[in-house]
């Protein structure tokens, strides 16, 4: 029982760092300051700890595990987290902001399956519907208050997504227990590159004198990290589609957030399309949680069978 509760525990806990980055993304945008600059000073300010805490271990990474997770980085942090910001930069609201990031799913179980040569269950398909109907609920009154940068803005989400989605399958796939820490490293020193890229040649990369920019970027790389710890933990125990199912809870629990911080008010449909999305979610991780090693089992044969056996070494190493 103690480790059912401990599982739920850490479910919970990734649900909501993960809905308070959507939350961090509109107050960022509320300072006035630009997406690049909120994502570059971030990522500075999460990589200057990190970046000290892996030459204090001497960590030794192969060049495989370097180039590995730089693209999951590159995809799951870089990319998706600019889209989100550049949407809520553009007037996307909270809710249907994390309306776009929670089809990700959807994406994640078809490429899974393909992959993999499985079929989705009719229980697993009854839920990726119960989940996509609970958060359309949650925010379809949402869907048309972006303003004239709307549909800019969530064409940046979709790309958010799709990111994600990919970054997912490969951080599945690549994944044979390596330390979180040197992976989330490799990430956040991946993005700091792509958006110094972006920002410096822009002139986007110098902060606003507004105290409130520092405030929010506290708040921000704290949900952040915890957010990405806590979604690569679950990425490795219980597999891909467990781990993007959890994301079907987050427009619900933002746009409860969301009340007490912006005001926004949470209506009867929205709790109704919550508990929906719930339904969804239990539906998912039931089978998922029972057979999470046979999606993996079967990615890594075909892995296999495209590049020959797979080694430890492969993935990354420490000395």
């Amino acid at each position: 029982m103690s480790r059912v509760l401990l599982t739920l525990a850490l479910f919970a806990a990734l649900v909501v760092s993960w809905s308070s980055g959507f939350i961090g993304a509109t107050m960022a945008a509320a300072t006035g300051a630009p997406a690049e600059t909120t994502m570059l000073w971030r990522y500075l300010l999460t990589a200057a700890p990190l970046v000290a805490i892996a030459v204090g271990r001497r960590r030794r990474l192969s060049a495989t595990f370097l180039w590995r997770e730089g693209l999951v980085g590159l995809l799951s942090h870089a990319i998706y987290i600019y889209g989100a910001y550049q949407a809520a930069a553009h007037g996307v609201p909270t809710g249907t902001n994390a309306l776009v990031a929670s089809l990700q799913p959807l994406l994640v179980a078809v490429t899974v399956t393909v992959l993999a040569g499985r079929m989705l269950t009719p229980r697993t398909l009854l839920g990726l519907a119960a989940g996509l109907m609970g958060v359309t609920l949650v925010v379809g009154t949402d869907l048309g208050a972006g303003g004239q940068g709307a549909a800019y803005g969530l064409t940046m989400a979709s790309v958010a997504m799709v990111a994600l989605s990919a970054g997912t399958v490969l951080g599945e796939r690549w994944s044979t227990g390596t330390d979180v820490l040197d992976r989330l490293t490799v990430h956040v020193v991946v993005t700091v590159g792509f958006m110094s890229a972006i920002a410096v040649p822009s002139g986007r990369w110098q902060p606003p004198a507004d105290p409130a920019f520092w405030r929010v970027q506290a708040f921000i790389v704290l949900v952040a990290v915890m957010a990405y710890v806590l979604y690569l933990i679950v990425l490795q125990r219980h597999g891909s589609v467990a781990a993007s199912a959890l994301l079907y809870l987050t427009p619900g629990v933002a746009a409860a957030l969301a009340w007490p911080v912006f005001g926004e008010i949470l209506t009867p449909i929205a709790v109704a399309g919550f508990t929906l999305s719930a339904a969804g979610v239990v539906a998912i991780l039931g089978p998922a949680r029972r057979g999470r090693h046979a999606p993996r089992r079967a990615l890594l044969s075909g892995h296999r069978s495209m590049s020959g056996p797979v080694t430890a070494d492969e993935h990354g190493s420490s000395m």
